[in-house]
């Protein structure tokens, strides 16, 4: 059921210049969130803690909305930068990496400024996951597990940069500049499942497995050993950011616009053609689409 009183918040915000963005369209039609979020916000990753949306952005730090309140709140503002590089939410754990500065920690809607370091060598911290109680941070420099006992990060992968993390039937896949890695289920050992190029993000929708690749090219597949390379519309050469299952609609997101699936994932159609929104990441919560705007678009070219 779609939440009423959400939507009126919604359509009260006017004319802002919001960074988050709703639909109840499918993406067809994209409404402005709430008022009192900062001009230029630029979204880079959006979570939920139940039915709260926390998001942070390239510039501007950490924000709150807890469920059935209209106002945002800045959170973090004790972290050591604005620009978030990432944000994992496990078992109402905030892990948020802030860049150049590594992992910080909180149980707390503050998100205050427990550092996870420790022996870390590299800060640039772009991925975080925690999965059967084992915590994973992607770097410049691989893959580090840590060791909660004795506070250490132990190196897992070496040699390549991590982009994403996701979880496969109980596995990771690791997003990296030359392709995909796949653990094994013992989260040990690592192999590539697809050597492309730069990743951008992966997705597990509806049994399948989808790879966006900064190129703009989209591979999927049924399990991670029979990837195939999807074939659509030459106006979707971009960078595709984010793909979403809502209400069993494949809905995905690039430079040009929002797009529908009508094959799922195996065709796509536009259906929506960027103005000045580029949704660079998305979230459902209570039957309404959430849309992270990244870029603001001017005449026709990204500016961020």
């Amino acid at each position: 059921m779609i939440n009423l009183d959400l939507l009126r918040k919604i359509k009260a915000a006017g004319n802002s210049r919001s960074p988050i963005y709703t639909s109840v369209n499918f993406g067809t039609r994209w409404n402005k969130m709430e008022e009192k979020l900062p001009y230029g916000a630029q979204v880079s990753f959006m979570s939920k803690i139940k039915k709260d949306l926390i998001f942070g952005t390239d510039n501007m730090g950490l924000f709150l909305r807890e469920q059935n309140k209209s106002a945002w709140i800045q959170i973090g503002n004790k972290l050591p930068g604005k620009k978030i590089n990432a944000i994992h939410v496990s078992n109402n754990v905030r892990y948020v990496s802030v860049y150049g500065q590594g992992i910080f920690v909180s149980n707390n809607k503050v998100i205050t400024c427990r550092s996870l370091n420790y022996n870390l060598e590299n800060l640039k911290v772009r991925a975080i996951i925690k999965i059967r109680d084992q915590l994973f941070a992607g770097t410049d420099d691989g893959i580090f597990k840590f060791i909660g006992g004795i506070n250490v990060w132990q190196s897992v992968a070496e040699g390549v940069q991590i982009n994403s993390f996701n979880q496969y039937e109980g596995e990771i896949m690791a997003g990296t500049n030359p392709g995909v890695l796949l653990s094994d289920h013992g989260l040990k050992n690592w192999n590539w499942i697809h050597r492309k190029g730069a990743e951008h993000n992966t997705e597990v929708l509806n049994g399948q497995v989808f790879i966006m690749y900064m190129s703009g090219e989209l591979y999927i597949a049924q399990d991670a050993n029979s990837l195939l390379k999807v074939d659509y519309s030459s106006e979707m050469t971009s960078t595709v950011y984010d793909i979403v299952l809502f209400q069993n609609h494949l809905i995905m997101s690039n430079s040009d616009g929002i797009h529908e699936s009508t094959g799922n994932g195996r065709s796509w159609s536009r259906i929506y053609k960027t103005n000045d929104i580029v949704i660079y990441d998305f979230l459902v919560i209570d039957n309404i689409l959430i849309g992270g705007k990244k870029k603001w678009v001017q005449g026709g070219k990204n500016k961020c």
